[in-house]
């Protein structure tokens, strides 16, 4: 239960992020409504790819500061924001750039492995097969070629931080 409430806090946290992203962007918009539409597009692609680095470092941040408190809880068998600040504390840089580095290479990961999926997709069904069950296929297949890419992604931070715990634990006694 404990658990799940620390997660909800990480979900709500990505989603304030998405939420502040797309609040700036509808400002931005709404200010540049008179400007010629090439300048807008340009502005927008670079002011998108400025909010999507923003977006994903702050949910690297999110994501490190809230983290830690799952192994707490799951050691201490209950919320200690004492421990959990004091993991933070000492090893918050630590949980932040291991948050980055990982985050980058699920992203890279994702990016190489939708690519191999899209050739993959785009091939096409034999002869004589009906739209109903090219429909079915397709969603099947949709379903399969994801499942690598949303396992990783659900289980990585919560083994990493789980890893990372314990060795903090091993190297630095009962305390911090």
């Amino acid at each position: 239960g404990r658990v799940a409430l620390v997660l909800l806090a990480l979900l709500l946290a990505h989603l304030l992020v998405d939420f502040i992203k797309d609040q700036l962007v509808s400002v931005y918009i709404n200010q540049r409504q008179g400007s010629s539409v090439s300048v807008l597009l340009e502005e927008m692609q670079l002011g998108s790819a400025v909010l999507t680095g923003m977006t994903w470092l702050f949910t690297c941040l999110a994501t490190a500061i809230i983290y830690p408190m799952m192994p707490v809880v799951i050691d201490r068998k209950r919320f200690d924001f004492e421990r959990w600040s004091t993991l933070i504390k000492m090893h918050g840089w630590r949980f932040f750039l291991l948050t980055v580095l990982l985050s980058a290479a699920y992203k890279g990961f994702e990016k190489a492995y939708l690519a191999v999926m899209t050739w993959t997709g785009s091939l096409q069904f034999p002869e004589g097969t009906g739209i109903m069950q090219e429909f079915l296929i397709s969603q099947f297949l949709y379903l399969l070629f994801y499942l690598p890419t949303d396992f990783i992604a659900e289980i990585l931070p919560a083994v990493a931080a789980g890893t990372v715990y314990v060795a903090l634990l091993a190297r630095s006694g009962s305390d911090g």
